[in-house]
Protein backbone atom coordinates (compact mmCIF):
# COMPACT_ATOMS: atom_id res chain seq x y z
CA UNK A 1 0.00 0.00 0.00
CA UNK A 2 1.00 3.36 -1.06
CA UNK A 3 1.57 5.59 1.68
CA UNK A 4 0.25 9.45 0.85
CA UNK A 5 3.08 12.10 1.07
CA UNK A 6 2.91 13.94 4.26
CA UNK A 7 1.71 17.31 2.70
CA UNK A 8 -0.98 15.25 1.34
CA UNK A 9 -1.82 14.26 4.83
CA UNK A 10 -4.78 15.01 6.90
CA UNK A 11 -2.78 15.98 9.88
CA UNK A 12 -0.48 18.43 7.56
CA UNK A 13 -3.47 20.38 6.40
CA UNK A 14 -4.62 20.37 9.75
CA UNK A 15 -1.40 22.32 10.73
CA UNK A 16 -1.19 24.86 8.19
CA UNK A 17 -4.98 25.76 8.88
CA UNK A 18 -3.91 26.51 12.37
CA UNK A 19 -0.29 28.26 11.38
CA UNK A 20 -3.02 30.79 9.15
CA UNK A 21 -5.20 31.14 12.06
CA UNK A 22 -2.81 31.52 14.04
CA UNK A 23 -0.82 34.17 12.36
CA UNK A 24 -4.17 36.23 11.12
CA UNK A 25 -4.86 36.47 14.73
CA UNK A 26 -1.42 37.25 15.36
CA UNK A 27 -1.90 40.80 12.63
CA UNK A 28 -5.38 41.01 14.19
CA UNK A 29 -3.72 41.54 17.74
CA UNK A 30 -0.88 43.34 16.13
CA UNK A 31 -3.27 45.83 14.39
CA UNK A 32 -5.34 46.39 17.63
CA UNK A 33 -2.35 46.92 19.64
CA UNK A 34 -1.05 49.70 17.23
CA UNK A 35 -4.78 51.38 17.39
CA UNK A 36 -4.50 51.49 21.10
CA UNK A 37 -1.04 52.74 20.91
CA UNK A 38 -1.76 55.23 18.24
CA UNK A 39 -4.79 56.23 20.57
CA UNK A 40 -2.52 56.29 23.92
CA UNK A 41 -0.13 59.04 21.95
CA UNK A 42 -2.66 61.00 21.22
CA UNK A 43 -4.54 60.97 24.21
CA UNK A 44 -1.02 61.82 26.01
CA UNK A 45 -0.17 64.54 23.35
CA UNK A 46 -3.36 66.10 24.36
CA UNK A 47 -2.86 65.85 27.44
CA UNK A 48 0.83 67.32 27.28
CA UNK A 49 -0.71 69.92 25.23
CA UNK A 50 -3.39 70.74 28.24
CA UNK A 51 -0.26 70.51 30.53
CA UNK A 52 1.85 73.36 28.68
CA UNK A 53 -1.46 75.41 28.21
CA UNK A 54 -2.19 75.36 32.10
CA UNK A 55 1.68 75.98 32.57
CA UNK A 56 1.47 78.85 30.59
CA UNK A 57 -1.21 80.11 32.41
CA UNK A 58 0.29 79.43 35.86
CA UNK A 59 3.62 81.29 34.45
CA UNK A 60 1.21 84.34 33.40
CA UNK A 61 -0.39 84.19 36.90
CA UNK A 62 2.76 84.06 38.80
CA UNK A 63 4.56 86.86 36.98
CA UNK A 64 0.97 89.08 37.70
CA UNK A 65 1.36 88.03 41.41
CA UNK A 66 5.05 88.54 41.63
CA UNK A 67 4.14 92.43 40.28
CA UNK A 68 1.53 92.61 42.33
CA UNK A 69 3.56 91.21 45.40
CA UNK A 70 6.85 93.23 44.41
CA UNK A 71 5.50 96.87 43.24
CA UNK A 72 2.85 98.34 45.75
CA UNK A 73 -0.59 98.42 44.30
CA UNK A 74 -1.37 101.77 46.25
CA UNK A 75 1.73 103.03 43.61
CA UNK A 76 -0.15 101.43 40.28
CA UNK A 77 -3.53 103.02 41.59
CA UNK A 78 -1.59 106.46 41.98
CA UNK A 79 -0.24 106.12 38.59
CA UNK A 80 -3.64 105.40 37.08
CA UNK A 81 -4.93 108.22 38.68
CA UNK A 82 -2.33 110.74 37.57
CA UNK A 83 -2.73 109.73 34.09
CA UNK A 84 -6.58 110.20 34.01
CA UNK A 85 -5.49 113.87 35.86
CA UNK A 86 -3.18 114.84 32.94
CA UNK A 87 -5.12 113.92 30.61
CA UNK A 88 -8.06 115.58 32.48
CA UNK A 89 -6.48 118.53 32.66
CA UNK A 90 -5.50 118.44 28.84
CA UNK A 91 -1.79 118.03 29.83
CA UNK A 92 -1.19 115.51 26.93
CA UNK A 93 2.30 115.93 26.48
CA UNK A 94 2.63 115.15 30.46
CA UNK A 95 -0.13 112.52 30.28
CA UNK A 96 2.01 110.70 27.27
CA UNK A 97 5.72 110.95 28.80
CA UNK A 98 4.15 109.52 32.48
CA UNK A 99 2.31 106.72 30.77
CA UNK A 100 5.44 106.04 28.51
CA UNK A 101 7.85 105.79 32.41
CA UNK A 102 4.63 103.63 33.72
CA UNK A 103 4.94 100.63 30.62
CA UNK A 104 8.61 101.29 30.63
CA UNK A 105 8.31 100.36 34.80
CA UNK A 106 6.11 97.82 34.49
CA UNK A 107 8.01 96.05 32.06
CA UNK A 108 10.95 95.77 34.03
CA UNK A 109 9.61 94.77 36.99
CA UNK A 110 7.95 91.65 35.14
CA UNK A 111 11.14 91.03 33.41
CA UNK A 112 13.45 91.39 36.52
CA UNK A 113 10.75 89.08 38.76
CA UNK A 114 11.63 86.22 36.68
CA UNK A 115 15.55 86.33 38.24
CA UNK A 116 16.10 85.95 41.90
CA UNK A 117 18.56 88.35 41.19
CA UNK A 118 19.35 91.41 38.16
CA UNK A 119 22.29 93.44 37.75
CA UNK A 120 22.66 96.87 40.03
CA UNK A 121 22.72 98.75 36.59
CA UNK A 122 19.16 97.48 35.98
CA UNK A 123 18.18 98.04 39.74
CA UNK A 124 18.79 101.66 39.42
CA UNK A 125 17.43 101.80 36.45
CA UNK A 126 14.33 100.97 37.74
CA UNK A 127 14.53 102.95 40.73
CA UNK A 128 15.27 105.97 38.75
CA UNK A 129 11.76 105.23 36.58
CA UNK A 130 10.00 105.29 39.96
CA UNK A 131 11.56 108.35 41.09
CA UNK A 132 10.91 110.42 37.72
CA UNK A 133 7.36 109.05 37.96
CA UNK A 134 6.86 110.90 41.90
CA UNK A 135 8.66 114.01 40.50
CA UNK A 136 6.09 114.17 38.14
CA UNK A 137 3.13 113.60 40.59
CA UNK A 138 4.09 115.80 43.03
CA UNK A 139 6.13 118.31 41.08
CA UNK A 140 8.38 120.61 43.00
CA UNK A 141 7.79 118.43 46.27
CA UNK A 142 9.94 115.76 45.63
CA UNK A 143 13.72 115.95 44.44
CA UNK A 144 16.17 113.30 44.39
CA UNK A 145 19.58 112.67 43.00
CA UNK A 146 21.36 108.95 42.25
CA UNK A 147 25.15 109.08 43.91
CA UNK A 148 27.03 106.11 42.61
CA UNK A 149 30.77 105.14 43.18
CA UNK A 150 32.98 105.95 40.07
CA UNK A 151 34.64 102.20 41.57
CA UNK A 152 31.40 100.41 41.44
CA UNK A 153 30.68 97.92 38.80
CA UNK A 154 27.12 98.06 37.77
CA UNK A 155 26.69 95.54 35.09
CA UNK A 156 28.77 93.30 37.73
CA UNK A 157 27.12 93.71 40.98
CA UNK A 158 23.95 91.83 41.43
CA UNK A 159 21.01 92.20 44.25
CA UNK A 160 17.92 90.72 44.50
CA UNK A 161 14.95 92.96 41.98
CA UNK A 162 13.16 95.77 43.54
CA UNK A 163 15.30 95.80 46.90
CA UNK A 164 16.29 99.56 46.46
CA UNK A 165 12.27 100.64 46.02
CA UNK A 166 10.47 100.44 49.03
CA UNK A 167 13.21 102.17 50.72
CA UNK A 168 13.17 105.18 48.37
CA UNK A 169 8.80 104.76 48.34
CA UNK A 170 8.90 104.85 52.39
CA UNK A 171 11.32 107.97 52.50
CA UNK A 172 8.97 109.93 50.35
CA UNK A 173 5.52 109.33 51.98
CA UNK A 174 6.79 109.21 55.12
CA UNK A 175 9.92 111.45 55.37
CA UNK A 176 8.85 114.16 52.83
CA UNK A 177 4.67 114.48 52.13
CA UNK A 178 4.09 115.22 55.14
CA UNK A 179 6.65 118.41 54.17
CA UNK A 180 4.70 121.07 53.14
CA UNK A 181 8.02 122.29 51.42
CA UNK A 182 9.01 118.69 50.62
CA UNK A 183 12.55 118.32 50.46
CA UNK A 184 15.10 115.84 48.90
CA UNK A 185 16.24 112.58 50.14
CA UNK A 186 19.52 113.29 50.84
CA UNK A 187 18.37 116.29 53.21
CA UNK A 188 16.10 114.37 54.76
CA UNK A 189 18.80 111.80 55.61
CA UNK A 190 21.61 114.99 56.76
CA UNK A 191 18.74 115.92 59.14
CA UNK A 192 17.87 112.79 60.82
CA UNK A 193 21.89 111.93 61.69
CA UNK A 194 21.54 115.66 63.04
CA UNK A 195 18.38 114.45 65.01
CA UNK A 196 19.99 110.90 65.66
CA UNK A 197 17.08 109.11 64.02
CA UNK A 198 16.69 106.03 61.70
CA UNK A 199 14.74 105.92 58.81
CA UNK A 200 11.23 104.33 59.63
CA UNK A 201 10.62 100.52 58.26
CA UNK A 202 9.40 99.62 54.95
CA UNK A 203 5.65 99.28 55.16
Amino acid sequence: MIQPAYWQAGWFKALLILLFLGGAYAFYRYQLAQKTLKARLKTEEALRKQREAEFKQYLAQAEISALRAQMNPHFIFNCLNSIQYFTANNEAGRATDYLTKFSRLIRLVLENSRSEKVTLENELETLRLYLEMEVMRFGGKVAYELDVAENVALDYLQIPPLLLQPFVGNAIWHGLMHREEGGSSRRLHQQRERRGRHPPPPA
